[in-house]
């Protein structure tokens, strides 16, 4: 008879479970700011992706008014651009779900109260581009031309912003720093190079709002300030998208007559 081959099999010791556990541990350890960059990576997409649709469809409104006239930040009878500009996000090619179009993936603040998610904004406009209607104060409630525009490639005109509810009449107009001696005064060609300061982080549906820099560099916990040191998005008046660093978002970025 053939002899029977038996095979001893050996415990592990329990230095070897440690060095085991010890190599997953740095496994992880080296994962997971990779994940983390992926991730992040796909909200600066996203978020740019929202912006190109949102200054594609207020390209197409002005295209359509054949005078290239963009619309109001607010207009008479509180109608906000976002209102104004909804139906040419879906012909821009946003798909079915528009909702998502107006929220950027990497705030970090969550809205609050009942703001239904089609209410919800964390984009605001730039209210010397889509002027205040109905403001009595106003120097001109003139709507801008695009042709009017001396550098359509340097004029934001949608950032990352301060979120807001959208669903109330005053709340849609979104304005980027809120004080009307800044949006109703005239723009100064010699603070060109000024660098715009900071604002409270906002939540809510009050009409001011300020460039929040989400993306990259510190950024709060969910839940915390987002008003970190990374960049903005900006969608500019030429159709496209550009990411700008903290402390370069200047005054020449909002001036459409210089």
């Amino acid at each position: 008879p053939s002899p029977v081959v038996t095979r001893s099999f050996r415990a592990f010791t329990l230095i070897e479970l440690l060095v085991v556990v010890v190599i997953i541990a740095v496994l992880i350890a080296i994962a997971f700011p990779v994940l983390a960059s992926v991730r992040n990576k796909g909200r600066d997409t996203q978020c740019i992706s929202n912006l190109r649709q949102i200054v594609q469809a207020l390209l197409l409104y002005g295209a359509e008014k054949q005078t290239g006239e963009l619309p109001p930040s607010l207009q008479t009878g509180g109608i906000g651009w976002k209102v104004q500009i909804a139906d040419y996000v879906q012909a821009s090619g946003t798909g079915k779900d528009r909702s998502k179009v107006w929220f950027c993936p990497a705030s970090t603040i969550r809205f609050s109260g009942s703001t239904p998610v089609e209410d919800q904004c964390t984009y605001s406009a730039n209210a010397r581009v889509l002027i205040r209607q109905n403001d009595p104060a106003s120097a001109s409630n003139s709507l801008v031309r695009v042709p009017a525009v001396a550098q359509p490639s340097r004029v934001a005109v949608i950032v990352d912003a301060t979120q807001r509810s959208t669903g109330s009449p005053g709340a849609a107009d979104a304005y980027l720093y809120g004080s009307p001696a800044y949006y109703l005064g005239t723009p100064n060609p010699a603070n060109a190079e000024v660098a715009l300061p900071d604002g409270p982080d906002l939540d809510g549906d009050a009409y001011r709002a300020f460039p929040r820099w989400r993306h990259g560099g510190a950024r709060a916990q969910k839940g915390g300030a987002e008003n970190g040191s990374g960049a903005l998005h900006a969608a500019f008046l030429d159709g496209h998208v550009e990411a700008i660093r903290k402390g370069q978002l200047k005054e020449k970025h909002f001036a459409p007559n210089y």
